[in-house]
């Protein structure tokens, strides 16, 4: 049997039969958007419940004939509803200008701390905010973490030092460097808005990556999120903890898109290695690279990031003038980079999903407002208790 056996009207009721079943599927699991392997595990749904259905009016139908009526459903029902994630969307339409600047112009005016003070983390302290929330969907253990964490004083010391070496710190490194990839790529402006207290849910907070903010792009409005790997696999799928920090970004600051950005940087050796290796704006394979200067203030790292795309001229300039600019601090080293692997997805706001993840939400919250007053020393980490092994007997292993 083949699908053009099936006629015309019947096959209509098919699709739309099998878009029901898509429907139910996700009134009923509406959380299960943030698993990474919500598609695969939607169509296999899918495609069981349609084929038991199918059967049973057309007892020769086979498997294959199914999965295509159901790969062709799943597509036109993803058109009308948002994707968990999908390649980068292209558009020639811009966004309404002046209803977006009307909402870009209300996050840049929300009072805040300077990013990364003292007061902006005793700030972050106060919410549940977007790159930690993902612990409220996670097991007992990362939920208690959550909780924990939002009892307990903040300690704004433990900031005061930083690891360079850390896979954080790696992130943080390269995030101005993404966002100036992004930037040239898509010809856009790319601005900062801190930390954004939602405006109805005030114990939830996020602070995107940035937000695009110029007027004649086709972007404007759009967010991003950007994570630079250390040694994990870009396969383009958003984990989950990533994904749950895009909705609330989203959710937050009412916009409906962001691009996913993920990257992965590699330094080399040194300038001779950097110098070898194509030319000081490309790879001999056609990566981008660049320079970034790292200076200490105190136990503070402090890094300046060369031009896009400069040549060697002018990077000699730019590591002149910084020199200068910084003498009072204390130069560390320079660090040559490429950008070896790069990956941009599509994200939208999902509004069904985070109406079901509100009442977790508020539950948690409510559990620290209670324990904040009532204790919440039941909830610090357990210390390993070391297993002391029995000693064995001393052996006499002289044989008479």
């Amino acid at each position: 049997m083949q699908i053009q056996d099936i006629p015309t009207n019947d096959l209509v009721e098919v699709y739309e039969m099998v878009e029901d079943i898509l429907n139910s599927l996700l009134c009923y699991h509406p959380l299960s958007y943030m698993v990474p392997t919500f598609d695969d595990d939607l169509y296999y749904s899918t495609c069981m419940l349609s084929q038991s259905y199918l059967q049973c009016v057309y007892q020769d139908i086979s498997e294959d004939i199914v999965h295509a009526i159901v790969k062709e459903a799943y597509a036109n029902y993803f058109m009308k509803h948002p994707k968990r994630s999908s390649r980068v969307k292209e558009s020639n339409v811009l966004p309404n200008v002046t209803t977006m600047r009307v909402k870009l112009t209300y996050l840049s005016n929300i009072p805040q701390p300077e990013q990364r003070t003292d007061e902006w983390y005793l700030f972050r302290h106060k919410y549940l905010t977007a790159s930690s929330i993902w612990k409220a969907f996670g097991s007992d253990s990362t939920r208690n973490q959550l909780i924990y964490s939002k009892c307990a004083p903040m300690d704004v010391k433990r900031y005061s030092n930083v690891n360079i070496d850390s896979p954080m710190h790696w992130g943080h490194k390269y995030e101005y460097v993404t966002l100036q990839w992004y930037q040239h790529i898509y010809n856009t402006i790319v601005s900062d808005f801190g930390c954004i207290p939602h405006s109805t849910y005030s114990y939830i907070a996020a602070s995107p990556d940035g937000i695009n903010t110029d007027e004649t792009s086709t972007r404007y409005g759009r967010m991003i999120e950007v994570k630079n790997i250390v040694n994990r696999v870009i396969t383009g799928i958003p984990k989950q903890e990533y994904w749950i920090q895009m909705q609330i970004q989203m959710e937050v600051c009412d916009l409906d898109n962001c691009d996913f950005v993920e990257t992965r940087f590699k330094e080399y050796e040194n300038i001779e290695e950097f110098e070898q290796d194509g030319t000081y704006t490309q790879t001999s394979d056609g990566k981008s690279k660049g320079v970034c200067m790292l200076f200490i203030d105190d136990t503070q790292p402090i890094y300046e990031y060369s031009p896009w795309a400069s040549d060697k001229e002018c990077i000699q300039t730019w590591v002149h003038d910084n020199m200068n600019r910084h003498k009072d601090k204390t130069w560390l080293k320079n660090i040559y980079w490429k950008l070896d692997e790069v990956s941009v997805v599509f994200v939208e706001r999902n509004k069904l999903w985070f109406e079901h993840a509100l009442p977790i939400l508020q539950e948690v919250w409510n559990i620290i407002e209670v324990e904040r007053v009532s204790g919440y020393e039941h909830r610090s980490p357990k210390k390993r208790v070391k297993k002391i092994e029995p000693e064995t007997p001393l052996k006499c292993n002289i044989l008479l």
